[in-house]
């Protein structure tokens, strides 16, 4: 009976600890949420679900609906000032794991950006975006069922470093 409740327990515990690791933000970049030198931002998935319960009154205001509706939660963390930016971006696209494809590299003289998608069952489950700009760095992570240009439009009009260039000749889509 000990060993049913053994394994029991060790098979709730690996449950729990898979559960809490369920974006890039939780599974590689940690250590920079737990570091003060970084900005870290959490927007919980109950705030666009919030937000979709807003009468839209423009044409505007229902893509921005539109664009959240699947979103279960946005994290950000990022430093303005930073004197190893470079290191740092090299060192986070480095931590991407395989369950992530490059969907697009920004190379600029002044900025660096990587896009990230994560599919499951042939469904976006989550974008990522690493990024540099002068002294500052970021990364930026949005999971739930995602409709890609729909999440581009919204970051169009938020202005996300490398978003303009979406669709621009500087965009080089990647295959990893």
């Amino acid at each position: 009976m000990k060993k049913y409740i053994s394994t029991f327990a060790a098979m709730l515990l690996a449950v729990v600890a898979f559960s809490q690791k369920n974006n890039a933000m939780d599974r590689y970049f940690s250590s920079y949420a737990q570091n003060d030198d970084y900005t870290h931002i959490t927007i919980a998935g109950k705030m666009f679900e919030l937000m979709t319960h807003i009468e839209a009154e423009t044409e505007e205001e229902q893509e921005l609906k539109d664009a959240l509706q699947g979103i279960e939660g946005i994290e950000i963390i990022g430093s303005d000032s930073t004197a190893i930016a470079k290191v740092q971006y090299k060192q986070a696209l480095g931590k991407v794991g395989n369950d992530f494809e490059s969907l697009m590299t920004v190379d600029d003289k002044d900025a660096k950006v990587e896009f990230f998608i994560g599919e499951r069952n042939g469904v976006v489950r989550e974008l990522l975006i690493i990024g540099m700009v002068d002294d500052g760095f970021g990364i930026v992570d949005i999971w739930g069922r995602i409709d890609l240009k729909s999440v581009r439009d919204l970051t169009e009009k938020m202005q996300v470093i490398g978003m303009k260039q979406f669709d621009g000749d500087k965009a080089e889509a990647s295959r990893h």
